[in-house]
């Protein structure tokens, strides 16, 4: 990992006298994509949320840059990394531009005028995830995928160097999900590292340099995405028949068998 990383080592957590995670350890480093898959209730969003500092691990640490995650405030924290939650409810009809501006906030301050150059990122932002024609609207008034795209944006106005995404494919279109990876490459280009929750394999196998594969409270495997991801990787992690197709590139995409 380098200093700029965030990595989880051997993390254990129990909820409801069950052990969602028991040893579970990954990692992330500046200017990588890495997708974590798992079937539902695995603890993808537990792993994520514990590297967070949201939760608290019973046993295992959680660095940033080195250094022991307790350690951060929350605002160095979020000054550092950007995260997109699965569920977001708006307790306030904002602006759909405003929401967006919101994620200036770790850096700026609450107190910190908006400037004409944030106005202008934030609307660059909705304009790359095809929503800039929201702008005006009340985020309480747009569609689920809609809003997600909202706080991706959001999230990206933040500035941070690490990205943290909880399934953020949910609700999106086709079109939206491919202009969301294609600007998560342009972001890995920048030198921004990017942890997906994903329950999408092509979309993992398209875009990620490392996958990890989350099974019985801890990382099975992680590596490339042509050294982890196959047929029998899709069957056991999701108990379905699958055949995989390769493309000319190498890509793989999976087809469930015929019932």
């Amino acid at each position: 990992m380098t200093l700029a990383g965030l990595e989880a080592n051997a993390l254990v957590f129990t909820r409801e006298k069950r052990h969602v995670l028991d040893g579970a350890s990954l990692s992330l480093d500046a200017g990588e994509i890495v997708s974590l898959l798992g079937a539902n209730g695995s603890g993808k969003t537990t792993l994520l949320r514990l590297m967070l500092g949201f939760l608290k691990p019973e046993d295992g640490v959680v660095a940033l840059a080195g250094r022991d995650l307790r350690a951060w405030s929350r605002r160095e924290i979020a000054r550092r990394i950007a995260y997109v939650a699965q569920n977001h409810v708006a307790p306030f009809p904002y602006r759909v531009r405003d929401v967006v501006l919101l994620g200036r906030l770790p850096q700026s301050g609450w107190l910190a005028p908006v400037r004409a150059g944030d106005f202008r990122a934030a609307d660059a932002l909705l304009d790359e995830l095809g929503i800039l024609a929201l702008a005006e609207r009340p985020y309480t008034e747009i569609s689920g995928g809609e809003r997600q795209l909202t706080l991706i944006a959001r999230a990206l106005a933040q500035g941070a160097g690490l990205l943290v995404m909880d399934e953020p494919m949910a609700g999106l279109d086709y079109g939206a999900q491919i202009r969301l990876m294609r600007l998560l490459q342009t972001l890995r280009t920048k030198g921004i590292g990017v942890l997906i929750s994903t329950h999408h394999p092509e979309h993992a196998f398209w875009a990620s340099d490392r996958i990890a594969l989350l099974e019985q409270g801890r990382i099975s495997v992680t590596g490339a995405p042509r050294d982890v991801l196959d047929a029998p990787a899709i069957e056991r992690l999701y108990r379905v028949k699958v055949t995989a197709l390769t493309a000319p590139d190498g890509r793989a995409a999976f087809l469930p068998e015929p019932a």
